[in-house]
């Protein structure tokens, strides 16, 4: 498919630096740029609500509980940086 395509040219910038320091052409960058951007969309983003919370759960069980109380103040968190 052939397409035309207006950046602005902040946009037009980034795009010939990033041709230019890869050593590939324009119009590889572009493509690359929009195949990673339509394959970034994981099974993650059907997941259902069940398979959500399955993730979230082992996300959570990879960090260690804590048995005493933390003070996660602002004060506690910030305290000797120069107030």
């Amino acid at each position: 498919m052939t397409m035309q395509l207006n950046f602005s040219q902040q946009i037009e910038q980034l795009l010939l630096s990033r041709a230019a320091s890869s050593g590939k052409s324009l119009e590889d960058v572009v493509l690359e740029a929009v195949t990673e951007k339509l394959l970034a969309k994981t099974d993650e983003d059907q997941a259902t609500f069940e398979e959500w919370e399955k993730h979230l759960q082992e996300f959570i069980d990879l960090h260690p509980r804590v048995s005493q109380p933390v003070d996660d103040s602002r004060e506690s968190i910030y305290e000797g940086r120069g107030q």
